[in-house]
């Protein structure tokens, strides 16, 4: 393969993953992973300007981290726990990427020299220690795309599990961080339930198999559509003026920041509230309305914070008959990848805009505005609304738009928040193992630059709900997003204990 010329492939949108090499004992601070054959970088894809716009926005302060507590039967050393990174990195090819420029356009490519980019570090404050590592650069040019931290835990640690302590004392904590670029959520979800089987696996003293884990895909399939779509519109005047009026309308200043101004912060950053485990009892009698209407979680927990924001607004003294209430959801396109038999690794999240008409009494209707709400977020996937949407985006740029412009210093927001749902009642992530287990876990994401005032995600742990909630300090207070986090578990174990239609 010379001169960056790609191997046969009967799937012409996919390159096969390079077998990784075999990888030596490597010191305390940067594992340095053999180099692959010397044969020159091995292109993969241009990088299309939806993943140029997710490397401006990670320049501009995005970034996703995770921070895992981990007890184990023996100690995880910092070398154990490099073995299993090693192992993670040869089963994931998207862990093996890079983002450099080619003939005047930035491309994903083979790391040219196999490494990891992982550290132990000491302190006992978990919380300052993620601060630290959430903003870190990476290495676009030579990767990797993706950080750990190994932090060990003093013996006298409380455990957040406590009922697990007796039988695995040793704990520690694993900060990691991978680039938006390169990776989403999705990804971030498995490989971090693999490394914890990984890890299961090496203190049994079960080998590990060296079976690769998805396919790394340039997600063309998303851009196809939106193409079709654009000639379609292109070709409809009337249609297309409505589908810009709509799109348009999604965006306004943010309810809390009409009704409480906007912070005056010289430096925004992202803050975030400890991780709250919802009540399994309260979690199921939500869940069961929800089937009883035929509706989604996700559309429900929307609700949720809908209501729950519109509470806080009035109570501040924002008064309306209703409220329009515009919010951003990452959906996952890897329903158009058609031909991939395994998970199609990489970034393929897309956020769809959600603008809904919100009655200042919605709590005394509130699952009927759930039903609502869910008809319309379903006939948004139905039609690929994220796919509409991007190409409208498009269509409104500016002709000699870079996306360089997208990392300006700060931007005024134009949704009220983002709502990222990972929780499924079916999902076995951090399931415990027979030699370590999880025992406490957090998903962050820093948007201190994003054009929301703050995030929601729900994700899936040890058979619980969890739900966090973050904001960025350029678009509301502490004790404002405290209170959006206080109105929306209230609501939510009310709207459960009473069924108000």
């Amino acid at each position: 393969m010379r001169g960056g010329q790609q191997p046969p492939s009967r799937n012409p949108r996919h390159t096969p993953p390079s077998p990784p090499p075999h990888l030596a004992p490597a010191g305390p601070k940067n594992t340095t992973i053999k180099p692959a054959e010397d044969e020159g970088v091995r292109w993969r894809f241009p990088a299309d300007d939806y993943l140029e716009g997710m490397v401006a926005r990670v320049k501009n302060g995005l970034s996703q981290t995770t921070t895992l507590t981990l007890n184990a039967t023996s100690v995880l050393t910092h070398d154990l726990m490099e073995e299993a990174l090693v192992h993670l990195y040869e089963k994931v090819e998207s862990l093996r990427v890079c983002l450099r420029p080619r003939q005047g356009q930035l491309w994903v490519a083979d790391m040219p020299r196999r490494k990891l980019d992982f550290k132990s570090v000491s302190g006992s404050d978990l919380e300052e220690q993620h601060s630290t590592f959430r903003y870190s650069p990476f290495n676009l040019h030579d990767g990797p795309l993706w950080k750990a931290r190994l932090m060990p835990c003093p013996e006298d640690t409380p455990c957040p599990t406590p009922e697990v302590k007796a039988a695995f004392p040793h704990q520690c904590h694993l900060l990691m961080s991978v680039h938006h670029a390169a990776n989403d959520g999705a990804v971030v979800m498995r490989m971090t339930q693999l490394l914890v089987d990984i890890l299961d696996s090496l203190l049994q003293g079960v080998p590990v198999t060296s079976q690769q884990i998805g396919e790394l895909r340039d997600g063309v399939e998303a851009r196809e559509e939106e193409a079709r779509m654009r000639a379609a519109l292109l070709q409809n005047p009337d249609k297309l003026v409505e589908a810009l009026r709509q799109h348009l309308g999604s965006k306004h200043l943010p309810l809390l920041m009409e009704a409480f101004g906007m912070p005056n912060v010289a430096n925004a950053t992202t803050e975030d509230f400890a991780p709250v485990i919802l009540d399994n009892q309260t979690m199921e009698k939500f869940a069961n309305k929800c089937r009883s209407l035929g509706a989604t979680t996700n559309a429900a927990f929307t609700a949720l914070i809908n209501a729950s924001l519109v509470e806080v607004v009035r109570e501040a003294g924002l008064h309306r008959d209703v409220y329009n209430i515009s919010s951003r959801h990452p959906v996952d396109y890897r329903r158009l990848i058609k031909d991939c038999e395994s998970l199609p690794l990489g970034n393929h999240n897309i956020a769809m805009s959600q603008n809904t008409v919100t009655p200042t009494d919605v709590k005394k209707h509130f699952w009927e505005y759930v039903k609502h709400l869910d008809i319309e977020l379903r006939d948004k996937l139905r039609r690929n609304y994220i796919c509409e949407e991007r190409m409208l985006e498009v269509l409104l740029r500016p002709r000699q738009h870079t996306q360089g412009e997208q990392i300006a210093p700060r931007q005024l927001p134009c949704w009220d928040y983002m709502f990222s749902n990972l929780y499924s009642p079916r999902t076995a992530y951090h399931a415990a193992g027979k030699c370590v287990q999880v025992t406490a876990a957090a998903n962050y994401m820093s948007l201190p630059n994003e054009r929301m005032a703050y995030g929601v995600g729900v994700f899936s742990f040890r058979g619980q709900a969890r739900l966090q909630v973050s904001f960025s300090t350029n678009t509301i207070s502490r004790e404002v997003a405290q209170r959006c986090l206080e109105k929306i578990l209230a609501l939510f174990h009310d709207v459960s204990r009473n069924y108000i239609k």
